[in-house]
Order: C-alpha cells, then sequence, then structure tokens
C-alpha cells in the first residue's frame, strides 16, 4: 500500500500470511495489489504492471487503521480508499480547511 502522499508501497513488516496479501486488510474484498500477486506470476511473463496505487495519496486515518489491524503485512482496497478519501474530503468541508 502507498504510503500517505505519493511513491510507491507494499507489504510492510514480518512475513504475510499465505493469501493475506491479497485481500483488503480493512474489509476482506480483493484488494488487487500487484505487488502481492507478483509471486502467483508466471516466468517469463513479461514485465509487471504497477500497482493501482502507485502514485496515488493515502489518508493518514486509513493507513493508521490498516497498520493497527494487521501491522502493515496487506494493502487497502480501491473501495476502501475510495471511502477515506471521501471521509477526509467531508471532514476538511466541514472543518472549513
Amino acid at each position: 500500500m502507498a504510503q500517505s502522499g505519493k511513491g510507491k508501497g507494499g507489504p510492510v513488516g514480518g512475513p504475510v500470511r499465505e493469501g493475506a496479501g491479497m485481500r483488503c486488510v480493512l474489509c476482506g474484498a480483493p484488494n488487487d495489489c500487484a505487488q502481492a500477486a507478483k509471486g502467483d506470476a508466471t516466468a517469463g511473463s513479461g514485465p509487471a504492471e504497477p500497482c493501482w496505487c502507485v502514485g496515488r495519496s493515502f489518508p493518514s486515518a486509513l493507513l493508521a487503521r490498516a497498520t493497527a489491524a494487521d501491522g502493515g503485512a496487506a494493502c487497502v482496497c480501491r473501495r476502501c480508499l475510495a471511502e477515506a478519501e471521501a471521509e477526509a474530503t467531508e471532514a476538511t468541508r466541514m472543518t472549513g480547511g
């Protein structure tokens, strides 16, 4: 998962439970993590596609929830990111910032 701000992310910390890297740490839906799927790719399949999260910004509250859930071993899904972005936008609107 990309860190707060922009950049390339990925699972961090200790070993990932088998299959855990492919599911959203928050809701359990497929997270479409290209970095986790890289281990499942067949040899000689060509260059890996960049993950959907590369270049995306993740609200700090979302990163905190994901890290608290599993220590950063798995990524979140697009839906959880979209919901966190909407929450952050609403919070900014409500505070006038």
